[in-house]
């Protein structure tokens, strides 16, 4: 099952991501703390799709969970928002219907999109680490790439179903093929952050992380 295969928190919400719980079909679980007990933790949720190593990464601001099922196709990242209908001041009844998956029609069979998430607030970032477009010259060159979403209030003309909307895709300054950037991503107000662990330009330590901010541009 591979339960504890990722990890999220934020207050007193937890998400415990499971893979390989079902052969390649994975579960996120949802807990909440009900006490300052040790043991206070109450499992209220378990979120299922049928998508390849669901669970195989998650991210949760707020209201908002995602997780990602890098082996679906060619990847996506599911998100779910609360339901807090049940009774008021009690997250124990709480219901997390999905409201979006996610997905980037150029990606590859190969690119893993949802290998990474992360959400903050009213934006989520979804890291395809052996994305090839930074070096598509290059067959199989895995520098990776970031996709960015924004949430969207209001229906959007022809797409009324759209919630989150893509708003950005994110490269290296100097793609470098093996860099495999997005994996894994951190996300805070305005700045991402994206693991280059294969990165060779400081061969002393080995490994980068790229920044980005507002402008969606990298920063040095």
């Amino acid at each position: 099952a591979r339960f504890g295969r990722s990890l999220a928190l934020d207050g007193e919400t937890a998400l415990i991501g499971a893979d390989l719980e079902s052969e390649v079909l994975g579960s996120v679980y949802v807990f909440e703390r009900v006490s300052q007990a040790p043991e206070s933790w109450v499992e209220t949720a378990k979120l299922v799709v049928p998508g390849g190593w669901f669970g195989w990464s998650v991210s949760l601001s707020g209201d908002v969970a995602v997780a990602g099922a890098p082996r679906e196709g060619s990847g996506r990242a599911y998100v779910f928002e609360r339901d807090d209908a049940g009774t008021p001041g009690d997250p124990t009844d709480d219901t997390w219907p999905q409201v979006e998956r996610l997905h980037n029609l150029t990606s590859g069979v190969n690119d893993h999109f949802g290998s990474s998430v992360a959400v903050w607030k009213d934006t989520i970032a979804v890291g395809a680490p052996e994305d090839d477009d930074g070096c598509a010259e290059l067959p199989s060159c895995n520098a990776g790439q970031v996709y960015v979403y924004r949430r969207v209030e209001s229906a959007l003309p022809g797409h009324e179903e759209v919630r989150w909307v893509p708003i950005a895709t994110l490269l290296e300054s100097t793609p470098m093929p093996s860099n495999s950037l997005g994996d894994p991503l951190a996300l805070e107000e305005r700045t991402l952050y994206g693991g280059l662990a294969s990165d060779d330009t400081f061969q002393h330590t080995g490994g980068s992380v790229a920044v980005f901010g507002a402008t969606v541009s990298q920063s040095n």
